[in-house]
């Protein structure tokens, strides 16, 4: 009898290792295939990390060229745009300096009889500084406009100058 339950567990053992190839196989294969290296994880993070950086740095740079007028530059430019509306009705509310553009308000005691495009056209060619003022020199590469109202900032109709 003792031969007989030998044998049996013998068996047992055979079966039970045949059963674990097959199944450790086909598990080993399942997981390769789902799990990449993590050598590949890691340069996949490297590679969007640099890229974040690199995008944050070129942000900054083009932020410091933009940013780039001075006290006494945003003086002059509010000096010059005061020389001119200081005789008559129409006065220089105030300068607004942002981080692209500068915006003049003007005050005026009534509403132009004109279109909103034909307000526009006449800020652009009366009341913006012509392409050979030496202003645009202060003003660098930022926008300016021109903003007209007569009581309410909201309601003002503006243009923006051009260096033509």
């Amino acid at each position: 009898m003792e031969n007989r339950t030998i044998k049996h567990e013998e068996w047992l053992r055979i079966v039970d290792s045949r059963a674990n190839k097959k199944t450790g196989r086909k598990q080993s294969k399942a997981v390769a295939r789902k799990r990449p290296s993590t050598h590949v994880w890691l340069m996949i993070f490297f590679i969007t990390l640099a890229c974040i950086f690199g995008y944050r740095m070129m942000d900054k740079e083009t932020q410091v060229s933009v940013n780039t007028l001075s006290a006494n530059t945003k003086q002059v430019i509010e000096r010059h745009f005061s020389k001119q509306f200081m005789m008559g009705s129409w006065q220089l509310s105030r300068v607004k300096f942002g981080d692209s553009e500068i915006g003049v308000y003007v005050q005026i005691p009534n509403e132009l009889a004109l279109s909103a495009e034909d307000q526009k056209r006449y800020i652009q060619q009366s009341l913006c500084p012509s392409g050979d003022d030496y202003i645009w020199q202060s003003i660098g590469q930022h926008g300016l406009f021109i903003h007209l109202f007569t009581n309410n900032l909201r309601n003002s109709q503006y243009a923006q100058c051009l260096r033509a």
